[in-house]
């Protein structure tokens, strides 16, 4: 028999272990991949292999993964907001993503576990770069201190407001990025490591801004700091996993379940637009001040429009220090400055930690470390469940 050019094809395509993807339309894969943290766009049939590779991947080491998590302590997430003068990290820890898959449990939302937040924090560069000595025993020292109040700013400011100043140098990101890395590393011992995945920006003009240049080439020496720790040290490190999150694809995730909206109304109630930044950045700090206040047991306040009835997501009863943020994060949120006028110098009533000045650095890093883990989460049943997953997402 010839073989058609058709034939050829076919023989030589690989056999999925998930067939039935190929029969999905595109907009359930467009919704599977976004619940899954893959990327959504392109035609259906690349939609599904990279659905599918995914999928192969978490199937090759869901085993392996398993053991390691009942057997060598629980999982160690280090989740990192990039900036470039300042970046706040969150550090979760998780016994088993897959606990009440595994049938312990009765099956409710309770069941599911619940990441705890043992570390939270904005960190400016300047006071790493500063440290010389045992320089991992004073950023400990600073993260972990209970008592850093100060007065808050009058308001929030994009990084680019802000001058870059001049020591910001090839060296100065270096010895930052070496410093820093090593410090987080030898104190929370992280199996996976997420770094935002930093873009060009151009702020509406026709040239890309200065600041993210520099903020991209910081980025680009964590990885690489990274990646010579490993191989040196070896060991545990050695499998330490490292992975690049898109904000969007964060976006995405709780755009459909508990943001509220992928579009919002515009003057005319019949059309929709695309939310803008500022809307998105505020209801992503509004979404982890949701989580909080569940945790505190607070009712939801009349500010907020996001959806009060979503599970609790968070534990933070373990740490004394992220609880007093998270309470500082709450006193920012729902008492904010009056516009025009700076707290600096007037005290408030209720001393706030210097942390919170800037909402949504703390917000973004909390946001991406629990979506990554609602991602892995979300492989796993797919891989359990099969088709029938698809009416749970």
């Amino acid at each position: 028999m010839r073989l058609t050019p058709t034939l050829l094809s076919l023989s030589t395509q690989p056999q999925w272990q998930t067939p039935w993807l190929s029969n999905l339309r595109l907009s359930v894969l467009q919704k599977l991949a976004r619940a899954t943290g893959i990327p959504s766009t392109g035609p259906r049939k690349e939609i599904a292999t990279r659905i599918n590779e995914v999928l192969e991947i978490q199937r090759a080491g869901r085993n392996t993964r398993t053991d390691f998590l009942r057997q060598a302590g629980p999982l160690s997430i280090l989740s990192i907001d990039m900036g470039i003068q300042n970046l706040a990290f969150a550090h979760l820890k998780l016994d088993n993503p897959y606990r009440d898959l595994d049938g312990q449990g009765d099956g409710n939302e309770l069941d599911i576990p619940r990441p705890e937040i043992t570390a939270w924090r904005r960190l400016p560069l300047s006071d790493i770069a500063s440290l010389k000595g045992n320089s991992a025993s004073a950023i400990l020292k600073a993260s972990e201190n209970e008592h850093i109040v100060g007065e808050l700013s009058g308001s929030d400011h994009e990084e680019s407001d802000t001058p870059v100043p001049k020591s910001f140098s090839l060296p100065y990101y270096a010895e930052t990025a070496h410093t820093l890395l090593h410090t987080l590393v030898s104190k929370y011992k992280p199996t996976h490591i997420l770094i935002e995945r930093q873009r060009f920006r151009t702020g509406s003009s026709s040239h890309v801004q200065e600041w993210t240049i520099r903020v991209g080439l910081f980025e680009a020496m964590l990885y690489a700091a990274l990646e010579v720790m490993k191989k040196e040290r070896g060991g545990n490190l050695a499998d330490l996993g490292v992975h690049g999150i898109d904000p969007k694809r964060v976006v995405q995730y709780w755009g459909e379940k508990e943001i509220g909206f992928t579009s919002v109304e515009g003057e005319d109630k019949d059309k929709k637009r695309r939310p803008t930044s500022r809307e998105v950045k505020k209801a992503k700090i509004e979404l982890v001040a949701k989580w909080l206040e569940a945790e505190f047991g607070l009712s939801e306040s009349s500010t907020s429009k996001i959806d009060s009835g979503a599970r609790r997501r968070v534990d933070i009863s373990g740490s004394e220090s992220v609880r007093s943020l998270a309470e500082a994060y709450l006193a920012r949120l729902r008492t904010p400055a009056k516009r025009g006028l700076s707290m600096r110098g007037r005290p408030r009533g209720e001393t706030v930690a210097n942390d919170v000045i800037k909402l949504d650095d703390l917000a973004d890093c909390l946001l991406q470390g629990v979506t990554w883990m609602e991602w892995i989460r979300m492989r796993e049943m797919v891989v359990r469940k099969g088709m029938a997953v698809l009416e749970e997402i």
